[in-house]
């Protein structure tokens, strides 16, 4: 609770006013008459008790924004272990639902093998993000999978990383653009995507393959199959920064 607000008078009409603290926060009150007729002129400074409740999920709202903006501004290293991005991802999904009627879920299954997986940071949270951007829908929950599987191939082991979804998934023209070549940012389309798979693609060489597919019922789907021996938690940050 608020009880004591000091600022900037900013604004008023009829019975209400906005305060703009120190801090640049505007709050907009709603007062007595009396009260009004008291106030100063537009721009002096004001002190007001109030009884200003905070709701919960205005709290939520800050702890899970304030979670995503220092994981995304504040990393140093240039690769992240697999279950410190699924951990985002799943706080992305919360903020995201936050004071909506439509909520987004995320379900993981992690082979606990590549838990500590080097991935570029940001990089598996761009496609859930995607996800959301061109997923969601109107008066439906988005269910977002995230599996992590190991695979035994006759070149060598591989990790099978997939995002998948419920929404309207791609177009079949978009699937034939997407699975022709790696995607590229045009016109400003596929910025975040292209971003994230080019730094996979630094990370694991040529030895990384990309799919994107819809599923049988709607979706989309992206599959990234990464070769396990291409790179070690010991000289992945080397290889980025090379490439850097």
């Amino acid at each position: 609770m608020i009880a004591y607000l000091e600022g900037l008078l900013a604004e008023t009409w009829g019975t209400s006013c906005i305060v703009v603290t120190r801090g640049g926060v505007g709050y907009e009150l709603d007062l007595p008459a009396h009260t009004m007729a008291s106030l100063p002129g537009r721009g002096e400074s004001v002190a007001l008790y109030t009884s200003l409740v905070v709701r919960e999920d205005a709290q939520q709202l800050i702890l899970l924004l304030s979670r995503y903006l220092r994981y995304i501004l504040s990393f140093t290293a240039t690769t992240t272990p697999l279950h410190t991005e699924i951990e985002q991802c799943c706080n992305y999904a919360e903020l995201s639902s936050v004071g909506q009627n439509d909520s987004v879920e995320v379900v993981c299954e992690i082979d606990p093998e590549l838990s500590e997986l080097p991935l570029p940071p940001v990089s598996l949270l761009t496609l859930v993000e995607n996800s959301v951007k061109h997923g969601a829908r109107e008066g439906s929950i988005l269910k977002i999978s995230i599996t992590a599987r190991r695979l035994e191939m006759e070149e060598g082991a591989l990790a099978n990383i997939t995002v998948s979804d419920n929404g309207p998934g791609f177009t079949p023209q978009q699937l034939e653009e997407l699975n022709k070549a790696m995607p590229r940012e045009e016109n400003g389309r596929h910025v975040g995507l292209a971003n994230a798979l080019r730094r996979f693609q630094l990370l694991y060489g040529d030895g990384l393959a990309v799919a994107f597919a819809s599923g049988r019922e709607g979706g989309a789907k992206i599959e990234l199959f990464l070769p396990l021996q291409a790179v070690t938690k010991g000289d992945a940050e080397d290889e980025i920064a090379d490439c850097g």
